[in-house]
């Protein structure tokens, strides 16, 4: 038996308005060929992928430029001089975050934490006299105010056996460092890695001073007036 499903039935009259069902050749997918060839002008200009010229004015950040930007200074590669003409450099976050900063040559250090707090710490094993290349002869500062802020009993600078050392591990709580040198000394610095940094100090004419950026430490050169307190003003009032 066979179901005829084309022709409408007469008795069902919603069916004698349903649509011809098309034949086998109108199903048939009509099919364009496929045009390979160049695109138009119109399309072209639509996407534009490739690089931009020089003098289309759109502002390019790159890895590079990043790092040209956050590393202005300086950084410490075997060993660097530090004198006016060339007086600064900058420790990145990788040399500023391992073992311990130590110096020689230092006479005294000024100091100051982020709470501005600060004072003056000389080497007990050094002089503290001073007489500069003009024969101006000074006296360094025996004046201590703040405790110099410690962890675990270790304070973040000290001296230790006539060395200068800065306790790198937290660095952080301080905000800059002023070195002196001993009376026709340099200050020589020296890292974990062994990398060293000389100052010239222009026969005690001229200090060390050390800046904590963000997670940086920036070493630069500063001329010294009168004394170390009194051009830096590192010696801060107790307050009650």
């Amino acid at each position: 038996m066979t179901v005829d499903l084309v022709s409408p039935r007469p008795d069902l009259v919603f069916l004698k308005r349903r649509l011809p069902v098309p034949t086998s050749s109108q199903m048939q997918p009509k099919s364009s060929p496929l045009n390979l060839s160049a695109p138009t002008e119109r399309a072209a200009d639509s996407l534009n992928l490739s690089a931009p010229s020089s003098d289309s004015g759109s502002l390019r950040i790159t890895s590079n430029s990043i790092e040209e930007v956050l590393h202005k200074k300086p950084s410490v590669t075997t060993q660097a001089v530090l004198t006016l003409e060339a007086p600064v450099v900058r420790l990145n976050s990788r040399q500023a975050s391992m073992g311990a900063l130590r110096a020689s040559g230092v006479a005294s250090f000024g100091w100051q934490d982020r709470q501005k707090n600060g004072g003056i710490v000389n080497n007990p094993k050094g002089s503290t006299n001073f007489v500069t290349k003009e024969g101006i002869t000074r006296k360094a500062p025996t004046e201590i105010t703040y405790e110099v802020p410690s962890f675990v009993n270790r304070p973040v600078v000290a001296f230790y056996e006539d060395k200068f050392v800065m306790n790198l591990r937290h660095f952080r709580e301080l905000r800059r460092v002023g070195l002196e040198a001993k009376p026709g000394e340099d200050i020589l610095i020296t890292l974990l890695d062994g990398k060293t940094i000389t100052v010239n100090t222009a026969n005690g004419n001229q200090i060390a001073y050390l800046s904590v950026i963000n997670n940086e430490i920036e070493i630069r050169v500063e001329r010294v007036d009168v004394s170390l307190n009194e051009t830096f003003n590192f010696i801060t009032e107790v307050t009650s």
